[in-house]
């Protein structure tokens, strides 16, 4: 069943109004109030709640049907026709301001007034279905515009732990980078020890025999007790040069964690973990990496370092000149090996002490140990590699090194260049088409 609509008449003529309510009552329309003034029309709109409001714009009393119309609350919901006969000019703007839901022309007929009302009510609907649907579109567009932000959320969250994951991974490289760098020259500086002190203590130990064989025509009690201390000083001199020995030994023959592999990561590792140290210099670096990835059996750790203290030598070096560049360079050297090459642009190194560059405590900077190179040297050549340097044309120096190159076929056996003959014919096609970029 359908509820009748509710209207309120505000119409200060008696017989006007009762003949309103008659006609609206006829028409089924619940008339919930009649009122002659505008303080009484706001206070039945307050108190019965009516959809329609027949206000006659011409209304005695304090405020007429215009005003009384303006103070209308939107909240309230009820929609205002316009009842008038005749009206200047400035009265139809003014109701115009109001912006009313219609108007009716008196004298009018039932049928009018029903289709006015029934207009208006249609025109309030789809204006109310219209807000519905902005307010829907609204919610919808706010969901999508929160759904994109948690979305973005999301992402950035996963860039960032993915940061924090390259971070704790960088740090952890340093970290073994570290940890081997000083193994190795901790490792490197006993063996060199050990190397120099194995003379002293044999020059000693012959010393001692010679004095003793010198007494041993004497016997007295002094002699006796001086060949005792003699021969003691002797088995000490022999023990110390057997735990020497021991040393270099295990040194020498120290195995390290090898695996295969993929050098143009290994160098571009280094590179990350290197030039971040290089200090605040104004440098640029060259990268050309292999086109087809090289492969060894190394120890990345031990690669990268000495890759890092090559790049930082070069760095150190060129802190006084103009041009800053350092090249770093994978290529092919052979069937059997791979290069890389390090060259910068600095001042270069005297000839006299190029061929002295890689022996211990051998050094150009003041504060240096001389051990570096030395380092780098004995762990390429534990590689199966060799490193060496040579001047450059116009300035600078290059520092190469090459390690056997190995493939990894399918059934995970490892194959020099010469078993894979594909592959070395793609080395040496595409040896010259470089993959170059900027860090």
């Amino acid at each position: 069943m359908t509820t009748a609509t509710r209207v309120m008449v505000v119409e200060d003529e008696r017989i006007v109004a009762h003949n309103l309510k008659q006609r609206l009552s006829k028409l089924d329309y619940d008339v919930v109030a009649v009122v002659a003034c505008g303080a009484a029309a706001l206070q039945g709109i307050e108190r019965y709640h009516p959809e329609v409001v027949l206000m006659d714009i011409n209304i005695e009393g304090d405020i007429d049907g215009i005003e009384t119309a303006a103070r209308i609350p939107t909240e309230s919901g009820a929609s205002v026709i316009y009842l008038t006969a005749y009206s200047e000019q400035a009265t139809l703007e003014r109701a115009a301001a109001t912006r009313p839901h219609g108007y009716l022309l008196k004298p009018f007929s039932e049928r009018e007034m029903h289709a006015t009302i029934q207009m208006v009510l249609a025109r309030r609907q789809f204006e109310d279905e219209t807000r519905l649907i902005r307010r829907q579109l609204a919610q919808m567009e706010l969901e999508a515009i929160e759904a994109r932000a948690a979305q973005q959320l999301g992402e950035m969250q996963a860039v960032l732990a993915e940061r924090k994951r390259a971070e704790v991974q960088m740090n952890n490289l340093q970290a073994e980078l570290a940890h081997v760098s000083r193994w190795n020259a901790m490792g490197m500086m006993a063996a060199t020890l050990a190397h120099e002190l194995t003379q002293p203590l044999t020059a000693v130990r012959n010393y001692i025999s010679t004095a003793r064989r010198t007494i041993d025509g004497l016997d007295t009690p002094q002699a006796g007790r001086a060949k005792e201390l003699m021969a003691k000083a002797v088995d000490q001199t022999t023990r110390a040069g057997a735990i020497i020995k021991n040393l270099r030994e295990f040194i020498e023959k120290r195995e390290t964690n090898r695996r295969y592999e993929n050098l143009n990561r290994v160098v571009e590792e280094a590179i990350a973990l290197g030039i971040v140290g290089g200090g605040n210099i104004d440098l640029k670096v060259r990268v050309e990496l292999a086109p087809i990835p090289p492969f060894v059996f190394a120890n990345k750790v031990e690669i990268q370092q000495v890759l890092i203290n090559l790049f930082r030598n070069s760095i150190e070096a060129m802190r006084g000149s103009e041009r800053r560049e350092l090249t770093v360079m994978i290529e092919p050297d052979g069937s059997e090996f791979v290069c890389v090459a390090v060259s910068d642009t600095g001042p270069g190194i005297a000839p006299d002490l190029m061929s002295r560059l890689f022996e211990p405590f051998t050094t150009t900077k003041q504060d240096g140990m001389g051990i570096g190179l030395n380092i780098c040297q004995s762990i390429i050549e534990a590689h199966g590699g060799r490193i060496w340097l040579t001047s450059n044309l116009k300035e600078g120096v290059t520092f190469r090194f090459r390690l056997p190159i190995t493939e990894t076929p399918g059934n995970g056996s490892v194959a020099t260049m010469d078993q894979c003959p594909r592959t070395r014919q793609r080395w040496r096609r595409q040896s010259s088409q470089t993959a170059t970029q900027g860090f």
